[in-house]
């Protein structure tokens, strides 16, 4: 019952910060995400298994733009790549 994920990456591009990772949500529907960005503008998910692909995607569960740890909704089993620009 947990909620993980990972930060691959963090740099700059152009005028804008981005990050990317990983999730994972086992036999948990909600998790907080850290993109270690002061700011995020868009964030981008992308499922990795099939089956996820036909349940439904993890969707965000806040208003853009957002500061602090996004809180993000899914299905449990959940698993797949993130991908935020903003400050």
């Amino acid at each position: 019952m947990a909620f993980t994920q990972t930060r691959d990456h963090r740099g700059v591009f152009g005028r804008k910060r981005i990050a990317y990772g990983t999730y994972t949500m086992t036999a948990v529907t909600t998790g907080e995400l850290e993109t270690g960005l002061e700011l995020v503008e868009t964030i981008h998910f992308t499922p990795v298994a099939a089956a996820i692909q036909a349940a439904g995607e993890v969707v965000l569960d806040e208003t853009l733009p957002v500061s602090g740890p996004l809180t993000i909704v899914g299905i449990s089993g959940a698993t797949g790549h993130w991908f935020a620009i903003g400050r």
